[in-house]
């Protein structure tokens, strides 16, 4: 079991690193892009395009296990505190199947889409260079797949009873130990 868990996290965790990198790369981009446009009047061509077909799908499609493995994402509690602890844990474990549901329903539409991008060798114009596009629509089936394996098995822990070994950023921050202090040199 706690296998399964290591899996997810260090998959979720590798997709979120890979967003962070690409963020970085797109602020270096920009950066750039900006001092050679008006310092030296040569901008970089496609850089609208990097950001907005390359960067910012990493960024934002890359994390959504992390998000899910994390509880991350918006929720809602307005009477779920109020309620007796049995229809807490049944209303979490259907929201875990809807999540992993909707998530693989969103994970094989974008799929088929990458696969149809793929297929035709999508690129984009810009200049007279032609950028191949067709990569970057595989980052939402992935980031969506993740999603999916983390809900599915967060429901699977929560139906059978047993802990889904994917601690809440609270839950971390309170298993690290603190430093101990140190004394002043007089």
């Amino acid at each position: 079991m706690k296998a399964i868990s290591r899996i997810l996290v260090y998959g979720s965790n590798a997709s979120a690193i890979v967003a962070g990198i690409a963020a970085m790369l797109l602020v270096v981009h920009v950066a750039t892009d900006v001092v050679l446009r008006y310092v030296f009047n040569a901008p970089l061509s496609g850089t609208i395009l990097y950001v907005s077909a390359f960067y910012m799908v990493a960024i934002a499609f890359l994390p959504q296990g992390l998000l899910e493995k994390d509880e991350g994402h918006i929720s809602v509690e307005l009477i779920y505190d109020f309620l007796p602890p049995w229809l807490r844990r049944s209303l979490l474990a259907i929201s875990f199947l809807l999540t992993a549901i909707v998530g693989a329903l969103i994970a094989v539409r974008t799929g088929q889409e990458a696969l149809a991008k793929y297929a035709l060798g999508t690129f984009s114009l810009e200049g007279r260079a032609r950028i191949i596009t067709w990569p970057t629509y595989f980052l939402p089936p992935v980031g969506f797949a993740l999603l999916t394996l983390v809900a599915l098995w967060k429901f699977i822990a929560e139906l059978v009873g047993f802990e889904h070994g994917m601690a809440s950023p609270t839950e971390a921050l309170e298993t690290i130990e603190p430093l101990p202090e140190e004394t002043p040199h007089v």
